[in-house]
């Protein structure tokens, strides 16, 4: 399959990529999900390198086909991450709370403003809900023993992940940037981020 260079890095991709802006239905008139995924398999297995995609593509729903078209196909994690450690390229973790789910504030019968386009996406059906918030409880602890909250917690960890540089954390008001910044001051300890690690990998949603 031919490869074209980007720039003057290292990286080569197939001349044409996968755009993922029409599987977010947004101002495309919806889009059928699985023929969406289908639609990325054959692309992968056509040979096709690359993806775009963007949160703006449907207010997530594109990352989130995109996401479960790729789900065992390639392990992108581990692909990614030691090539960009290796070239020293910096990963900005996007979206590192989920939209706020991983803020432990998200409840089942939690009230989403109108137009809040959240509880349509497969993350918050109140039964992932209720899942993610029983990971969330089982770390609540280290976030207390720290004087933190979870929302500071999980951001921590994300920062403790090899290869991540950035964690790009929205805020809405003053007190929530404070919040964000006082994580640059913390330090959560090996056998802690081993601990979120593990009860993680045992967190298995219905997607």
């Amino acid at each position: 399959m031919k490869k074209v260079q980007l720039g003057k890095s290292d990286i080569y991709v197939t001349p044409v990529t996968f755009g993922a802006w029409a599987i977010g239905g947004w101002m495309w008139g919806g889009a059928d999900r699985k023929q969406a995924v289908e639609a990325i398999h054959a692309s992968l297995d056509l040979g096709t390198s690359s993806i775009d995609t963007a949160p703006i593509y449907g207010f997530g729903r594109s990352e989130e086909i995109v996401g479960e078209a790729v789900n065992g196909r390639r392990d992108i994690e581990e692909e990614l991450l030691p090539w960009s450690m290796k070239n020293d390229v910096s990963i900005l973790a996007y979206s590192p709370l989920q939209r706020g789910l991983l803020t432990g504030k998200i409840t089942p019968d939690y009230e989403f403003s109108e137009g809040d386009l959240r509880p349509n996406t497969p993350y918050f059906s109140p039964e992932n809900i209720r899942l993610v918030n029983r990971f969330l409880n089982g770390i609540r602890p280290i976030a207390d023993e720290h004087n933190v909250t979870i929302a500071q917690l999980v951001t921590a960890w994300t920062l403790a992940q090899p290869g991540i540089t950035v964690a790009l954390v929205g805020a809405r008001n003053r007190k929530q940037v404070e919040d964000n910044s006082a994580v640059m001051n913390l330090n959560i300890l090996e056998d802690e981020i081993a601990l979120i690690t593990d009860k993680l990998n045992q967190l298995k949603l219905k997607l």
